[in-house]
């Protein structure tokens, strides 16, 4: 193989345009209301999730987004909010569940051809 002063520069380029492409999944964030550290079972959590195409031209409707729920359960949920281009945000009201665990978590799942994304949180609850 004929090694050329290119050679370098183009293996490099390449090397940094698939690190690149990698990083092109969505942001998923949490946000709870109020100071509340540790929930009891039958309390009532406000959690707005906010979910950032990076990648600004998802295929991917975002009421495809799963959302999972593990020692709580989502009563209800607002819809889906376009709040600028490429961001959403919709408020989730959780209840957190009787038993043993310490914590409990809301996790949000998103799947397509640019990586998707994921993102949860993890609340505290008294045993």
């Amino acid at each position: 193989m004929i090694r050329t002063p290119y050679s370098k520069v183009l293996a490099l380029l390449f090397i940094l345009t698939v690190i690149s492409l990698k990083g092109l999944a969505c942001e998923i964030e949490f946000t709870v209301g109020g100071e509340k550290k540790v929930y009891s079972a039958g309390d009532v959590v406000i959690v707005e999730l906010t979910v950032v195409n990076t990648h600004r031209d998802c295929h991917e409707n975002i009421d495809d987004a799963k959302i999972m729920a593990d020692g709580c359960k989502i009563a209800a949920a607002t819809p889906w909010k376009e709040i600028k281009p490429g961001t959403y945000t919709r408020k989730l009201k959780v209840v957190v569940l009787p038993g043993n665990d310490i914590e409990f978590q809301i996790a949000c799942k998103r799947t397509c051809d640019k990586d998707g994304g994921f993102g949860k949180i993890t609340l505290q609850k008294k045993s």
